[in-house]
């Protein structure tokens, strides 16, 4: 051990010391007691100066934590109270979140960002002059553009970003526009303050019970995100029209504008409030609270009196799903499909969209040059389409089993597992898909079908014994007595399947389909088959 390590030790046993001598009234019984066990043990271990240096380097570490958590000259740790919960009505476990052109578009710019953000076809792009991400989402007149506050970034850095993105970040700016626009909070007009979000509270939100190690890094996880949404801008100019005939043409037009403004930052470790961005430590720290103010888009479609007219409900149920494909395709169409849809269609009718107009509407569709394997210089899709059909039915299915849809259903031409023969992936990219919400289920008075969940409804293929043109002529049926008798035949002679195949003379893969049931003998194979079961097995078999 060091000069340095053992004069840490002695500096902190020194102020243990004194603590439990001085401040017994301050200090409570059992904690003098386990400080005077600590100062014993520690005396003893210091009378040899032999301890490994790692050792006490961390034990000097330890000392010091315990008498700067109970010394009275430390300044209070700043607690960031939780807001109120604004998940908190206890009939529906709904909050009010905002639902907007300007809301829905930065939801498209998230749920299109990720590892391939630039392979999707309505992805980023980058800017002709500078390589610069940037989100488009035009829709008939509305123009709208979403990007990073380029300010200290390059073009990597900022990709870096748009690359990161995924369903947490979702999820934590589905929380933050709850926050929004709960009244308690007095984020928005007539109040437009500011309110701290408590990271921690994020994570209770989405159910995570996880401690120690596992949770500082979801926290982290959840700062980090909080930031981008933060670092996002929009320049748009979108219908915005009011109660009256002459207001029925306005437009909404802003330059430049956050979601979000970041105030101040509150660390655990020292307590130290930044009141600036820019004066943000570089090193790691512990962040118990983010102070957030929103932005010009607010003034637009959060500011009716009190009343807040541009709202939709969100379930809770929405953020408490895991972390897996299928739950993360729920939370993209139940989120900005359903919920922040910019819009009120689902409320109102069944939804309808081709396969491939959902997976881009929820940034899903990659570009086709980038579906599949390059399989003799060409993508395999279906291979990709193979995988996302399975993730999109998972996540209807979740969605329907946590009530926010009703029912989905495809059409009569959607491709099943067992019916996907060469090109079924064009066919099942134009297949339609009908989504229906419970709002407009009850409004539409319709009388649904039990549907099981993950069970579409559409048509089935029964599958028989083969795609036979005719009813099969006498002799030709070989029943499951006869194909047990043919297996049991060949093994006892030693014999492959390809042998009894060149025996009986035809294709190995065609015997494999006779026995196996997928195909119909003929006449004169079936006379074959029989007449090799009457031969007598030798007695020494090859």
């Amino acid at each position: 051990m060091n000069d340095k390590a053992w004069k840490e030790i002695q500096d902190a046993l020194t102020q243990l010391d004194a603590l439990s001598k001085n401040e017994q009234g301050i200090i409570a019984a059992e904690m003098l007691l386990q400080i005077d066990r600590v100062i014993n043990a520690m005396n003893k271990l210091t009378a040899r100066r032999k301890l490994p240096q790692r050792t006490a380097e961390h034990i000097a570490g330890e000392l010091r934590k315990v008498a700067e958590q109970i010394s009275p000259e430390k300044s209070a740790v700043p607690e960031v109270a939780y807001l109120p919960d604004p998940y908190d009505r206890k009939e529906t476990e709904t909050a009010d979140i905002a639902n907007n052109k300007v809301t829905h578009g930065v939801g498209l710019a998230i749920m299109s960002g990720g590892k391939n953000s630039e392979k999707k076809v309505s992805g980023w792009r980058g800017n002709t002059v500078n390589k610069h991400p940037r989100f488009p989402c035009d829709q008939g007149r509305d123009k709208m553009t979403v990007y990073l506050d380029p300010e200290g970034y390059n073009a990597a850095e900022l990709w870096a970003k748009v690359h990161a993105m995924d369903a947490l970040t979702l999820d934590v700016y589905m929380a933050c526009l709850a926050f929004i626009c709960d009244p308690r909070n007095k984020a928005a007009y007539p109040h437009v303050g500011w309110f701290t979000v408590n990271p921690q509270q994020i994570a209770d939100m989405k159910a995570f019970r996880r401690y120690g190690n596992d949770r500082r890094v979801l926290i982290g996880k959840i700062v980090e995100a909080i930031h981008t949404i933060a670092d996002f801008r929009t320049d748009f100019r979108i219908h915005w029209p009011g109660t009256g005939k002459k207001e029925q043409n306005r437009m909404a037009t802003e330059q430049g504008c956050r979601l979000v403004h970041i105030g101040s930052v509150i660390y655990l470790d020292q307590g130290e409030l930044f009141e600036h961005p820019e004066q943000f430590p570089k090193e790691e720290r512990e962040i118990v609270g983010v102070s957030l103010f929103i932005g010009k888009w607010g003034n637009y479609w959060l500011r009716d009196g009190e009343r807040y007219y541009w709202i939709a409900a969100v379930t809770r149920l929405l953020l408490e799903l895991g972390s897996s494909k299928g739950d993360e395709f729920a939370k993209k169409i139940g989120g900005l499909l359903l919920t922040v849809e910019g819009g009120t269609d689902s409320r109102n009718k069944t939804l309808e969209f081709t396969v491939a107009e959902l997976l881009e509407h929820i940034g899903e569709l990659l570009a086709e040059e980038f579906r599949g394997k390059l399989v003799n210089g060409k993508q395999d899709g279906e291979h990709w389409a193979s995988r996302t059909a399975e993730y999109l039915q998972a996540g209807l299915t979740t969605l329907l089993q946590i009530g926010v849809l009703a029912s989905y259903n495809f059409s009569s031409d959607y491709p099943e597992p067992d019916n996907r023969g060469r090109g079924w992936a064009k066919r099942w990219l134009n297949a339609k898909v009908y989504l229906t919400t419970p709002e407009a289920t009850a409004k539409l008075k319709m009388n649904l079908p039990q549907v099981t969940p993950g069970v579409p409804e559409r048509k089935r293929r029964v599958r028989g014994l083969g795609k036979t043109k005719k009813p099969l002529q006498r002799g030709q049926y070989l029943d499951a007595t006869t194909i047990a008798a043919v297996y049991n035949a060949y093994k006892a002679r030693n014999w492959t399947q390809a042998t009894l195949a060149k025996e009986l003379k035809i294709a190995r893969p065609t015997l494999s389909n006779v026995l196996t049931g997928k195909e119909s003998p003929s006449v004169e194979l079936a006379k074959r088959i029989r007449a090799f079961l009457e031969k007598p097995i030798p007695e020494y078999p090859e």
